[in-house]
């Protein structure tokens, strides 16, 4: 890999049927794309020494899990299972992509769930690990008095190490103003996700396409300064308008032939 660029992933829910009956041959065809890394979603199907041998023969690299936060805030046993299975793997990066709802309700909520969420970076962190969020819609909803949204009291409410890994194109979806939670929160974005997003069409578009709403010279210009990101990870997920494997492809096609100059150190 070029190390003057932002490494690309994609995040392999976006070729998840075609993961589950080809692990190798899939990340052998995601590295043909021309993605330089890959984020895994969800509870392991594989063993964590196959994953580490497939992503390595394809010439890939784990820059990031979706961890069930059932597999984090846990006992002292099954987050030893989880830590060491992620070791094991090649995952530095364990970021929860869902929260029970009662964790995100209110801002006295919030805050608990900050403290919970501290202590468990600290316990990682005594590994090398780090660990973050990842929101959906829902989280850019205005609650309390002051209306701050979950995602920002979160973000307000968690330290520094904490990632906040946006995914562009379900905020969108929530009503976010993309460009201003990035821009208002420098050096948490280790790790974002963009997913092109239509107003009209809703994730039935593509990267570049002009009906998406995803304003990449100033999301990527933003990651390579105050940002502070290390990689953004691609996220596809309508079937209805490419397969799977289409898609996964068009994105990095797309992204790297169109705003390729803003991966550039």
């Amino acid at each position: 890999m070029n190390a003057s660029k932002m490494p690309v992933a994609l995040e392999l829910y976006s070729v998840r049927n075609t993961l589950k009956d080809d692990l190798e041959g899939t990340l052998e065809k995601v590295k043909g794309f021309g993605y330089d890394c890959v984020e895994f979603p969800g509870s392991p199907v594989f063993e964590a020494k196959r994953i580490a041998a497939a992503v390595k023969a394809a010439g890939l690299w784990v820059c990031s899990w979706h961890v069930g936060f059932d597999s984090l805030i846990c006992d002292d046993e099954k987050l030893k299972a989880t830590i060491e299975y992620h070791l094991t793997a090649g995952n530095k990066y364990l970021i929860i992509p869902w929260l029970p709802n009662e964790w995100l309700a209110d801002p006295e909520a919030i805050k608990r769930s900050g403290e919970r969420l501290n202590e468990l970076s600290e316990k990682l962190g005594a590994y090398g690990l780090y660990t973050g969020y990842h929101n959906h819609s829902a989280e850019f909803k205005p609650l309390g008095d002051e209306g701050k949204t979950a995602w920002t009291l979160l973000r307000e409410a968690t330290c520094d190490k904490f990632v906040m890994q946006i995914d562009t194109g379900n905020a969108f979806h929530g009503g976010a103003n993309v460009n201003a939670e990035l821009l208002a929160a420098p050096g948490r974005s280790d790790i974002i996700h963009l997913k092109p997003y239509s107003s009209k069409t809703g994730y039935a578009t593509m990267i570049g396409n002009e009906d998406d709403m995803n304003d990449y010279p100033t999301i990527l210009s933003f990651c390579r300064g105050e940002g502070k990101t290390h990689t953004v990870v691609i996220e596809y997920e309508c079937v209805e308008l490419y397969t799977e494997m289409e898609g996964a492809r068009l994105c990095v096609k797309n992204l790297r032939e169109k705003f390729g100059s803003y991966l550039e150190k």
